[in-house]
């Protein structure tokens, strides 16, 4: 797309720069060479500042390298005996710095409902500003709540335009009422292939029975 903007530009830009060269050589023809120079010099800023932009835009495709390979989050889920979870999961990225950066997946009724009632995986929604996301967004990441048993989520680096570097991730389960699991961890995506075993924290605290509802929790990425 950069590519094509690039000669798109040269193909509309060329016709004026040569009509700003043949003007000049024309008024040189004439005696009115005070003129022909103020032409000319406009043709060379022309020609430099269109160069300069080629430059640019060069800079711009080293700078927006992704990273090849994915990133996999796995976790197991579990139902326990004393009551129903409801499960809603979010898994989301944050930069290095622990700002956040997007969400990855939203399970569907925490997307379409339960994301602005307090008591649902508030860890994350402090910070999503899940109210105002773009629709395509909000589409490609909203989910089934997941399934009793193992879960992988798989994520394509370079489809999702994830730049080599260090992340945090940030995984939250809602159990029941007010209380919810958070798994946190940080990687480094787009160099060699590693692992990463979160710490687990809760929110507002541990619930009686819920214990390993959710566990086996690891992130990896690998080309």
């Amino acid at each position: 797309m950069i590519l094509w903007g690039i000669a798109r530009t040269i193909s509309l830009a060329m016709p004026l720069l040569l009509y700003l060269s043949n003007t000049g050589r024309r008024f040189v023809s004439l005696g009115c060479e005070r003129f022909s120079q103020l032409i000319m010099s406009c043709f060379k800023v022309s020609f430099f500042t269109l160069v300069g932009l080629l430059f640019c835009a060069g800079c711009g495709l080293e700078s927006t390298k992704f990273a090849e390979g994915f990133l996999e989050i796995s976790y197991q889920l579990n139902q326990p005996q004393e009551f129903q979870p409801s499960f809603q999961t979010v898994i989301w990225l944050e930069d290095q710095d622990g700002k956040y950066l997007r969400s990855l997946l939203v399970s569907d009724y925490l997307a379409f409902d339960a994301y602005d009632m307090p008591e649902i995986c508030s860890t994350w929604a402090k910070v999503a500003d899940w109210e105002n996301v773009p629709e395509a967004e909000f589409d490609a990441i909203t989910m089934p709540t997941p399934d009793i048993g193992a879960n992988v989520f798989k994520v394509n680096c370079a489809k999702e335009k994830l730049a080599p570097g260090v992340y945090h991730y940030g995984i939250e389960v809602h159990i029941a009422d007010d209380y919810n699991v958070i798994y946190r961890g940080k990687i480094t995506i787009g160099e060699e292939d590693v692992e990463n075993l979160p710490k687990i924290s809760y929110n507002p605290d541990k619930l009686e029975g819920a214990e390993n509802i959710i566990n086996n929790v690891k992130a990896k990425y690998y080309r």
